[in-house]
């Protein structure tokens, strides 16, 4: 019974396949370990035709997305939240005054960096993705989307 649960459990809220590093393209492969060599803990999974890892460096949580020809979709990190740039922490003190950071990433995509932080409130928390300037991109609240992984 155990096994029928955790099957299913594992199947159901799946819409990406994780997989060992040898079922990722070897462009996709070649491209990150030319950029990543001393990445550490890599996790891969796939959607379509794109390739996502998570891996740690340096003691720093990271994530990339690919193309199936090896090419980088967009980037990111984890960063402290006293190394969001002060645009956008002052963004967040008028903005979501009632909220406090729990987590700030980079995020990189078109030679562009973008910041997101996860805002924890009263109410539901918010993922909000700002430009360098303190700008709001995109909010998202994160309690409506739980059960949907968007990388």
């Amino acid at each position: 019974m155990k096994k029928l649960v955790l099957t299913l459990a594992l199947g159901f809220g799946m819409s990406t396949a994780v997989f060992a590093q040898d079922n990722v393209p070897e462009r996709v492969k070649t491209s990150f370990n030319n950029n990543y060599a001393q990445a550490s803990d890599v996790e891969w999974k796939a959607k379509d035709d794109t390739y996502y890892a998570k891996f740690e460096m340096n003691g720093t949580d990271h994530w990339i997305m690919y193309n199936a020809d090896g090419t980088i979709k967009k980037q990111g990190r984890e960063i402290e939240v006293n190394q969001l740039p002060q645009a956008v922490r002052n963004t967040i003190s008028q903005q979501y005054a009632n909220r406090t950071i729990e987590k700030a990433k980079t995020v990189e995509k078109d030679g562009q960096t973008r910041y997101m932080a996860k805002l924890e409130g009263d109410d539901e928390d918010l993922k909000v993705v700002f430009n360098a300037d303190g700008s709001v991109e995109k909010e998202k609240d994160k309690d409506k989307d739980k059960n949907k992984r968007k990388y």
